[in-house]
């Protein structure tokens, strides 16, 4: 009996002793957010990202371009470098009968911020094929004259122009539309 009361009576004293003095953990203090306004019509520097030809494209394809430079706001990067752009095919010809060029238009959607929202962006170009025409028109006026009985003239009709291509790489300056407020972690 004794040492079951001895026994108690240490762990009591186990018990009652103080506990040694904890240091506060140190809670990671709230990330602190800036907000940047990137104003109307800032320039953005963009690289086609693979070539895009008229004759294999159609109208609503999407486009994919890289940001070649960042875009920096107040000393904070808005925009990074090698962000994805994205624009759509507004006309897509393949070259046509006669030696007519194809014709290749688009327009020019968004960018990706660094936060990960969209910002629009505004350019719209064309690019024209090589036109035949005045090549196959003379060809075809030269075959009349030399066959001028059988309709040989005729087949140059089936002699395309060239399609309008847009190589990758491809630098063009697109520019931001409208102005565009960001919320960016302090640390950019």
């Amino acid at each position: 009996m004794r040492r079951t009361i001895s026994k108690v009576l240490i762990l009591l004293l186990l018990l009652a002793q103080p506990c040694p003095a904890q240091s506060p953990v140190a809670s990671p203090s709230p990330a602190r957010n800036m907000v940047a306004k990137i104003p109307d019509g800032t320039r953005v520097e963009i690289a086609t990202a693979n070539t895009v030809d008229s004759a294999d494209v159609k109208v609503g394809d999407i486009i994919s371009f890289r940001v070649l430079k960042a875009v920096k706001i107040e000393g904070a990067t808005v925009i990074e470098e090698g962000a994805l752009a994205r624009g759509r095919v507004a006309k897509a010809n393949r070259g046509r009968p006669f030696g007519k060029a194809g014709q290749l238009a688009w327009e020019m959607r968004e960018v990706a911020a660094v936060n990960g929202q969209s910002v629009p962006l505004a350019f719209v170009e064309t690019r024209k094929g090589r036109s035949k025409s005045g090549t196959v028109a003379t060809a075809a006026v030269i075959t009349a004259v030399l066959f001028p009985v059988t309709p040989f003239a005729l087949l140059w009709g089936f002699k395309r122009g060239k399609s309008a291509v847009l190589p990758a790489g491809t630098i063009l300056q697109a520019v931001t539309r409208g102005d565009v407020t960001l919320t960016l972690n302090e640390s950019r």
